[in-house]
């Protein structure tokens, strides 16, 4: 499966930023995401830099109500949670919380 489509980045939370995850809160990958712990390469579209791998977790209701206070609308259905780590891999320097364009391939 690839998924390609703008997504709104987030930092992730301070207990994730060396667990080797990011967070997706996307409606489409929610059945492939749910109750799993799959292992995904990410990678920036258009970008020279090679992709990464990670785990990729679903960002469920009670994820997300953790950053309900910095969500400009918590009810978006294409975000993801993202260390600073993996940020640089991808060379993401962009502040986040705005869209960004991503692939994403299990």
């Amino acid at each position: 499966m690839v998924y390609t489509e703008e997504v709104e980045l987030h930092t992730a939370l301070l207990e994730d930023v060396n667990e080797g995850r990011i967070w997706f809160k996307i409606a489409d990958l929610k059945p492939q995401l749910t109750g799993r712990r799959r292992i995904v390469r990410v990678a920036r579209t258009g970008s020279l830099k090679r992709g990464i791998y990670c785990e990729a977790l679903y960002a469920d209701k009670y994820y997300v109500k953790r950053w309900q206070h910095k969500l400009a609308n918590p009810n978006q259905d294409r975000m993801f949670f993202i260390s600073e780590w993996y940020r640089n891999q991808l060379a993401i320097h962009e502040k986040p919380g705005g869209p960004r364009q991503h692939n994403t391939r299990n």
